[in-house]
């Protein structure tokens, strides 16, 4: 069985499989043997199409799995939720007419049966990770291609990795950067052992994954995973389907000959301070999401700026909470501020009715003097900065300040809004909103490296007074604090 028209539309397959099964259900029952294709796209998805079945959109609450063998005798499961994409469409074949059902698992499982006991190599396909490898790597016995070895420091164990390129990574690479897709380029390849076993290598390349997303810019993601004997052969692999993120070009660490040490130099700093990070910051609850959102290249320009002082404020008060600090938010403490509240009203109420000011404005202005104890944006910046050791000048902190009370209460950027020449440094209008924006992007890639404790060379996106972003390249920096 061939691919489905209907399938094709996702995009080109990195793997694809055929087979006879059949579907169990909720209540027990069964469907009857039926062909199946499926396969993988580049981007992720995963896709079955069965052939001479019809399912309407509803049975799908009712499916619990699909279960076959392929036509080279591999085990083919299901596993997670099934999605019907197509109610019941009619292909023509040469037979003449024929149903076929597209659903959309959550993952497939492929594997020989019984599996062997010895299954010690692990590789995950990674989807959007350009890098430069540090030495060579034998993908198979014809094949060599560039990695990067890795020792990772995990909570309770140290582990070796290796970041490894597909053998069609400069194909993939040059796809990325002419349509901005999402394509698998490199695997992480990892040893199985008692102190790493597979859900926990399963949970270390998902946590990896999110640090080389920092150091890209862009979403990186695992979409399969090989599981293999000592002599590198495959004899299980699970296929996950995501919807992945098309890739952007906001990297912080580069891809160059010159990068591939710095990358490893970045991955081995960045992902314990990550581990131990991410439960008191919340790395994984939408920080990390936002600043990849902010930097993706679909977006208009001033909602990614939006999303980039957002996400620095997201940031600055999961510092406060971090380090038992939230009171910092405040000038007074709540005792002090409940002790003065009544007085405070009837100073400003009594304030404003002396200059004529009438009593319903005069009372609505009372109210907020809750307000008056609010600490400045630009001091809670301060606190975040000094707390990840980043020296930012005081004029950059009020820059940035400025730059989010613009965008936040206003919805435009600083430099749409003020005057020429009125203390702001970004020229009015267009040119003046993509520096801005470029200077908004470079102080939070050197917060969350900072926070990662890496402070090595990377890439900085600032645009000087003499660039042009419509040809812009970033500026490398040999250290975050320079």
């Amino acid at each position: 069985m061939t691919a489905p028209e209907e399938a094709q539309r996702y995009g080109s397959f990195i793997s694809t499989y055929s087979g006879q099964g059949h579907f169990h259900y909720h209540d027990g029952r069964e469907s009857a043997s039926i062909p199946f294709w499926a396969g993988q796209c580049s981007g992720g998805r995963v896709v079955l199409a069965c052939q001479e079945i019809h399912l309407d959109l509803n049975a799908g609450t009712g499916l619990d799995s699909f279960v076959g063998e392929t036509d080279t005798g591999l085990q083919f499961a299901t596993g997670g939720r099934l999605r019907i994409e197509s109610n019941g469409l009619r292909w023509t074949s040469q037979q003449g007419i024929s149903l076929r059902t597209l659903v959309l698992p959550s993952l497939i499982v492929v594997d020989s049966h019984p599996l062997p006991a010895d299954l010690a190599n692990v590789s995950y396909g990674l989807v959007n990770f350009t890098f430069w490898g540090t030495e060579g790597y034998a993908w198979d016995e014809s094949q060599g291609v560039l990695s990067i070895p890795l020792e990772l420091h995990a909570s309770d164990c140290v582990c070796k990795a290796w970041l490894v390129r597909r053998p069609d990574y400069s194909t993939q690479e040059s796809n990325l950067r002419a349509v901005h897709g999402a394509v698998p380029t490199a695997e992480l390849r990892l040893r199985l052992s008692p102190s790493l076993p597979l859900a926990a290598a399963d949970d270390l390349a998902s946590d990896l994954c999110r640090v080389l997303s920092i150091a890209k810019g862009t979403r990186v993601q695992w979409v399969y995973r090989h599981l293999a004997d000592e002599n590198q052969r495959v004899f299980s692999t699970q296929h996950v389907g995501r919807i992945a993120a098309n890739y952007s070009v906001s990297q912080v660490i580069g891809s160059t000959a010159d990068d591939g040490t710095v990358m490893q130099r970045f991955i081995e700093t960045a992902f314990p301070a990550y581990i131990t990070k991410r439960p008191s910051y919340g790395l994984d609850l939408g920080i990390l999401d936002a600043y990849l959102d902010a930097k993706a290249d679909s977006d208009f320009l001033n909602m990614k700026a939006l999303k980039l002082v957002i996400t620095m404020e997201m940031l600055a008060h999961a510092h406060l909470r971090a380090t038992s600090a939230e009171e910092f938010d405040m000038i007074l403490s709540p005792d002090e501020l409940r002790a003065c509240r009544a007085t405070l009203k009837t100073a400003v109420k009594e304030a404003l009715r002396s200059h004529r000011v009438d009593a319903s404005r005069a009372n609505r202005i009372a109210g907020r003097v809750t307000e008056l104890s609010r600490r400045p944006f630009e001091e809670i910046l301060e606190r975040l900065f000094s707390g990840v050791g980043l020296e930012i000048s005081r004029e950059d902190r009020k820059v940035f300040a400025s730059c989010r009370n613009s965008l936040a209460h206003d919805g435009q950027f600083w430099s749409s809004k003020v005057p020429p020449g009125d203390n702001c440094p970004f020229v009015h209008g267009w040119e003046g909103n993509k520096k801005e924006y470029f200077f908004l992007e470079s102080l939070l890639d050197r917060v969350i490296l900072r926070l990662l404790e890496y402070d090595g060379p990377y890439l900085d996106w600032r645009l000087s007074s003499d660039d042009s972003a419509s040809c812009h390249c970033p500026v490398r920096r040999p250290s975050v604090n320079n």
